[in-house]
């Protein structure tokens, strides 16, 4: 089974997002994507089960976190990216 075909298109959106741009807040992708919060939610939490994301205190506002690709699993992450791009074509 290729991992795309677990993770939802929303989260393989999110993924790329967070590649391209190194790290973001929740809002931050709220409004960048264009997508709802319960679906950035969702998407958080199911990249943070598959260990593709984790998450850090953003040091600007401390009640706020920031996302980024987890550097362990970066390899894996590209796969996914790269699966979810070929399942499109």
């Amino acid at each position: 089974m290729k991992v795309s075909e677990v993770l939802p298109e929303q989260s393989i959106l999110l993924l790329k997002y967070l590649r391209d741009s190194g790290s973001a807040s929740q809002k931050e992708l709220i409004d960048n994507l264009n997508l709802p919060l319960r679906t950035i939610r969702y998407a958080i939490r199911r990249l943070k089960e598959e260990q593709f994301i984790i998450s850090k205190p953003d040091l600007l506002d401390m009640r706020s976190l920031k996302y980024e690709i987890n550097v362990q699993n970066a390899d894996m992450v590209e796969i996914a990216i790269q699966n979810a791009s070929e399942s499109v074509a």
